[in-house]
């Protein structure tokens, strides 16, 4: 079955443990929680795996091997959310 989870992003570099082939499909602040979420269509079926994600403020470098997933507004700030290539890890 398809449906849509959200994992917390608790640190600036996290491993999320992801059902494989899950697509980002949003990325956002939640107030109530305190911590930035990532939402992902899942196969409830699938095996896990570890994805590797990192938080990129505006103006800040970005490490060879990412990709854009997505970005989020925290206040007055923007922060962008990069995914480790599978080759790269």
């Amino acid at each position: 079955m398809r449906v849509v989870w959200k994992f917390p992003l608790t640190a600036y570099d996290v491993d999320l443990s992801m059902p494989v082939g899950a697509k980002v499909v949003h990325v956002a602040w939640q107030e109530h929680i305190g911590l930035p979420m990532v939402w992902a269509e899942v196969s409830t079926e699938a095996a896990t795996e570890i994805r590797h994600f990192t938080v990129v403020g505006t103006g800040h470098p970005i490490a060879d091997g990412y990709w854009h997933v997505g970005s989020w507004l925290d206040r007055e700030l923007v922060f962008h959310l990069y995914e480790a290539k599978a080759a790269d890890l």
